[in-house]
This record gives C-alpha cells, sequence and structure tokens, in this order.
C-alpha cells in the first residue's frame, strides 16, 4: 500500500495526477499548433540527449535536438516553414535519437506515435507523422436518412 501512495504521489508531482496522465497522448509525441509549429515531447527519464531525424532533415541525428524538462521529459519545437506550412510534411518518415548515459545511440520509435507502417518482410516499424493538412471529419449519413 504505501509503495502504491508513493507511486501515485509521484504521478501526481509530474503529471498532475492520474487523469492527467491518462491523456497524455494530448501532449505527448508530435502536435500541431495554431501557428502550424510542431510541438514534440517525449518521456526517456535515463537518456543523456534526444535528437529528432527523419527524411526531412535527411536523416542528420544531431542537427534536432530536444530539450532536457523535469521528470525525465525532453521538449522540441519546429518553427514552421517560410511558407507557413509545417517543419515536417504529413506522411514524412521519423525516428528518436536517444543518447544513453552508457554512450550508445538508439533508434526509436516515438511511444506515442499516431501511425506506424513496415515493409512486407520486415520485422522493423517506421515512425510516420500522421498529420494531414485537412483533418479528418466524422460524417454520420446513416442519420440522414
Amino acid at each position: 500500500y504505501e509503495l502504491l501512495k508513493k507511486q501515485l504521489f509521484l504521478l501526481e508531482e509530474a503529471e498532475g495526477g492520474v487523469d492527467q496522465f491518462t491523456r497524455s497522448y494530448r501532449s505527448f509525441g508530435v502536435q500541431r499548433l495554431p501557428d502550424n509549429s510542431l510541438f514534440f515531447k517525449e518521456w526517456a527519464p535515463a537518456a543523456e540527449a534526444l535528437f529528432l531525424t527523419g527524411e526531412f532533415n535527411g536523416w542528420d541525428k544531431f542537427s534536432h535536438p530536444y530539450s532536457k524538462k523535469e521528470f525525465g521529459k525532453w521538449e522540441l519545437v519546429l518553427p514552421p516553414k517560410p511558407d507557413n506550412s509545417p517543419a515536417v510534411d504529413h506522411n514524412t518518415r521519423l525516428k528518436v535519437v536517444v543518447h544513453t548515459k552508457e554512450g550508445e545511440r538508439l533508434y526509436r520509435n516515438s511511444p506515442w506515435a499516431k501511425y506506424v507502417t513496415r515493409e512486407e518482410k520486415s520485422v522493423i516499424y517506421d515512425w510516420v507523422l500522421w498529420d494531414p493538412p485537412q483533418p479528418y471529419v466524422v460524417r454520420l449519413n446513416f442519420l440522414n436518412g
């Protein structure tokens, strides 16, 4: 019971409570902001450094570093392109580059990825940014007769 109380306290301190934690998909991963900036947020408490890489930057593993925040969180904001479109296009492959304290460099998909794909005979999945310019709108045609 004491261990559970401790974990609930830590969850309250780090995430604002269980209710907020269950909605982490709304802030982690990648979110498009109203100005078309892209906000990337990951949780990697044991990481030494985090970088974003992908087709958008020629798979450069150092050009887009995340900033370390409290409680093992990491954040990165990419402002929009000059034409005001998001810096990373819809359907672009991405990876998070994790630098460990042991000196390893790991390429990972975001656990909050909205969409992943894999080649037919591969066991490796790719994180693909799912951010269509026009979001899908659910239509309930059966209600209209």
